[in-house]
């Protein structure tokens, strides 16, 4: 049986510190721990570094017995990036077949999906991918379908119209059967009639009809080879129950499985996981689950009461790398599932950090200054020594709910210029404008190259270009189309990658803007094709970008605080989670409604867990997303956490915590 030795785990820090003797016990014990077990780790303790020493060791021992493979899976591409680039030099084997490290999705199209769906229509998929999806199904309104008359076409497309909500019906395998859900295995997609009331909805057989036609449609897209994520766990579900033997021949293939960031799987991925590796009896399968129960603010296994259940050998790892002790203890208080948190985090000399947490107290009046207020803060605090002005510094103001409310507090109150749609990145924005914008927490190039060609791979799928017959290009594609065909065109591309980049880096987005633009009709031209459906997203509105005038100013993102000294980055709560901050200010925000007197803001709901009250038996769900969101907000800083809080509110639930002792809290009006 495989063992893992002192001289395995100094090997491992050999390669990830350059120095041995890094691993305490806690962290050694996982590390050594090869039978199945969940491992909670607080936020900063480094989880992701152990179970790269445990990959890097298992290096060393491979080939396993029987040649069964090792499976590594996490849930973003960015995450697997960072596995690979940190230890992908050192594990040849590990990166290369039988084994497997890549995200859930990865691993379900690869595994279950892609053999499933070649199986059934004799051809692989063309594309599994959310915005290629979207591309597709928004063109219900120009899609014909035989076997419909024209009343039922239009009622359909009336239907999709008014309600907006094809980019969320779903195909669902349920009770054996293929039906179409409000999202993946959700409620069944019910049909009414836009505009109805009992007298003037559509009959029985009406809605039948605009229920098959979507179904069709849907069906149509399927069979062209483009399936949106969620399809690729609808045939996962559907291969399951067709050839229930996959899930042998899966176990007998991996013998250690390793899932980091458990906590953001979904429920399906969750509930596929364990058929796959842990329902089946007597299975030798390792199946390790890493992540953090309190962390789970996505749609995922531990929200809304649906918590991911124990293993009966749990580990933990307490002490956090990143959380002084003041904020530590902060933290801990409003862990859902209570777990003991260590602040480790000292200055680089080793000093104590002796800031303690702020409270920032505003009123209706002054909200629109929490920001400025934050900022001049933290320019104080960079003066004085108590922040360092060294290294990689990163400041952020964050929030919950965005979406703007007459009379209720959210993210637009504090800073009005917020605009929702750069806050994350995505593959598709509204304007060529916007890809120029989104890369707004980077100083590297790549995530910058990528959006923009994100952005030149917009315009040829708006101009139909075509790689072949209803296949749009990828990236690997449209390149080696170029390399191969083009190769003066692909030298002076990438050449021009670089300079864009780097001018969006040095805030000079509006020139690249210019230049790309001027730049796309000699790209089409390659394919026979010229700006025409694209000119809106080229040029929204129509708006013509000066070239001759002097000096033009950068493209301002709105989603930035700009202080003469730094930037403050403004964004919600869940695109922060990963993050390291400096400095990091939480403004509290309306969400959902008050019950049981408990509030609608996140002071409100965690006063009772802050001022150190009894916990209840039972926790409300608004209650358990409000302390899963801010656990998450309060764990990012590594010197300052600042907490936005309404007068109203602190004076009607916090004022007890003047009296705390030792003090936990720093109290400050905003002028």
């Amino acid at each position: 049986m495989l063992q893992i030795t002192n001289d395995d785990i100094a090997h491992a820090e050999q390669i990830l510190f350059n120095r041995t003797g890094v691993f305490d016990q806690e962290r050694i014990q996982f590390i050594r721990e090869l039978n199945t077990c969940d491992l909670q780790a607080v936020p900063g303790s480094g989880k992701t570094t152990v179970l790269l020493a445990k990959l890097l060791i298992l290096e060393r021992h491979l080939p396993l017995t029987d040649n069964r493979a090792i499976l590594v899976i996490s849930h973003t591409n960015a995450a697997i990036d960072e596995i690979r680039g940190k230890i992908g030099v050192h594990c040849p084997k590990l990166f290369s077949a039988p084994h497997f490290v890549g995200t859930i999705q990865a691993f379900v199209d690869k595994f279950l999906a892609t053999p499933y769906y070649t199986t059934k229509l004799k051809q692989k998929p063309k594309r599994i991918d959310d915005d290629i999806y979207i591309e597709k199904a928004s063109r219900f309104s120009t899609t014909t379908l035989g076997g419909f008359n024209g009343q039922a076409v239009r009622n359909a497309r009336a239907y999709l119209n008014f309600y907006g909500n094809i980019d969320s019906i779903r195909f669902s395998f349920q009770n054996n059967q293929t039906s179409l859900t409000n999202g993946l295995n959700g409620r069944a997609l019910t049909i009414k009639r836009p505009r109805s009331n009992a007298n003037n909805d559509w009959n029985a057989v009406e809605k039948a009809e605009v229920l098959r036609w979507i179904y069709n449609f849907k069906v149509k897209i399927l069979k062209n080879g483009y399936l949106c994520f969620d399809d690729a766990y609808y045939l996962a579900d559907g291969y399951l129950a067709a050839c229930p033997t996959i899930v042998d021949i899966i176990q007998k293939r991996f013998s250690h499985v390793f899932v980091d960031e458990m906590q953001d799987m979904g429920a399906h991925q969750y509930e596929l996981l364990e058929k796959l590796f842990a329902a089946s009896q007597g299975n030798s399968i390792c199946y390790q689950r890493i992540g953090d129960k309190n962390q789970a603010i996505y749609t995922g296994i531990s929200s809304n009461g649906n918590t991911w259940t124990d293993r009966p050998l749990v580990l933990q790892l307490n002490g956090s790398h990143r959380l002084t002790p003041h904020t530590a203890r902060i933290v801990e208080k409003i862990a859902c599932t209570p777990i003991r948190v260590a602040g480790l985090q000292t200055n680089e000399d080793g000093s104590p950090i002796s800031l303690l947490p702020h409270i920032l107290v505003y009123n209706d009046g002054n909200i629109g200054t929490v920001i400025s207020y934050f900022a001049d803060m933290v320019a104080l605090y960079r003066a004085s020594g108590d922040v360092p002005v060294t290294g990689r510094q990163s400041y952020k103001a964050i929030c919950w709910n965005t979406k703007s409310e007459t009379g209720k507090i959210r993210l637009n109150n504090y800073h009005p210029a917020f605009d929702r749609q750069h806050h994350t990145p995505k593959v598709n924005y509204d304007s060529l404008e916007s890809y120029l914008l989104c890369p707004q927490d980077t100083s590297a190039f790549g995530p910058v190259v990528k959006h923009i060609g994100n952005a030149l791979l917009r315009v040829l799928r708006m101009e139909d270009v075509e790689v072949l017959p209803g296949l749009s290009y990828n990236k690997t594609e449209f390149y080696k189309f170029l390399k191969e065909h083009h190769p003066q065109f692909y030298q002076n591309l990438q050449s021009r990658l670089y300079y864009w980049s780097r001018q969006v880096l040095l805030g000079q987005s509006t020139n690249t803007l210019t230049e790309i633009t001027a730049f796309l009709p000699s790209l089409l031209a390659l394919f026979q094709k010229q700006v025409n459906l694209s000119g809106a997203f080229i040029t929204p509105n129509q708006v013509v970008v000066n070239n001759s005038a002097p000096n033009p100013q950068p493209l301002a993102h709105p989603n930035q605080f700009v202080h003469p000294d730094f930037n403050i980055d403004i964004c919600t709560v869940h695109a922060s989670k990963g993050q390291t901050h400096t400095a990091t200010l939480y403004m509290e925000s309306n969400y959902q409604k008050d019950i049981a007197g408990l509030g609608s803001h996140e002071s409100e709901r965690l006063a009772g867990y802050l001022l150190n009250l009894a916990r209840p038996q039972h926790i409300n769900v608004y209650v358990e997303q409000s302390l899963r969101t801010a656990y998450v907000g309060f764990s990012r800083p590594t010197h300052l956490l600042c907490f936005a809080v309404h007068e109203a509110h602190f004076n009607a639930r916090l004022t007890g915590l003047d009296q705390f002792n030792p003090k936990e809290w720093t109290i400050l009006p905003v002028p």
